[in-house]
């Protein structure tokens, strides 16, 4: 799902600046409230801002990042949703296939932002963070591979919003 030298990439990232990883997550939190899933997973969960929120609510809600040790264990069941903000960018290309589809057997529902545009932050590497840019045509055809329905609940020049299912 990651090469072992990405990994190490996004663990010195998290760890050199406290912000990273506590990005836009909660601006979702309403949403995926309204929606009612029986159990979360969240999928590229940073520091785990937005999982801590749905378990303060109550909500069945786990997270997993490679990027974070807490967050870091194989996903072991399966999901009413996932969720996955600013996340699918963050992919080496080489893995997104393999990506694609744990996160589908993790759940039968996906909401899910995607940026469109190259980042303005960069890993401790120097890569620019955004390792796939890709527009949003690009992306639905590359989601509808693995998820049956790939309804846009928005999209911009620079981030599109969807909702998979299968």
């Amino acid at each position: 799902m990651i090469s072992e030298s990405y990994q190490q990439v996004l663990i010195e990232t998290h760890l050199a600046n406290p912000v990273w990883g506590n990005g836009h997550s909660n601006l979702h939190l309403e949403t995926v409230v309204a929606m009612q899933p029986k159990s979360i997973i969240d999928y590229g969960c940073g520091k785990g801002s937005l999982v801590n929120a749905l378990l303060a609510l109550g909500v069945d809600a786990e997270g997993y990042d490679p990027g974070v040790a807490e967050f870091s264990h194989p996903i072991l069941r399966t999901y009413d949703l996932l969720t996955a903000f600013d996340v699918l960018e963050h992919i080496e290309a080489e893995y997104l296939t393999s990506v694609l589809t744990e996160m589908v057997q993790a759940a039968p529902r996906a909401l899910m932002t995607i940026s469109l545009v190259t980042a303005k932050k960069v890993l401790s590497d120097g890569r620019n963070a955004h390792l796939i840019v890709k527009d949003a045509d690009w992306w639905r055809a590359a989601l509808a591979v693995f998820w049956t329905n790939v309804e846009v609940l928005s999209e911009s020049h620079k981030e599109l919003r969807v909702l998979c299912s299968r």
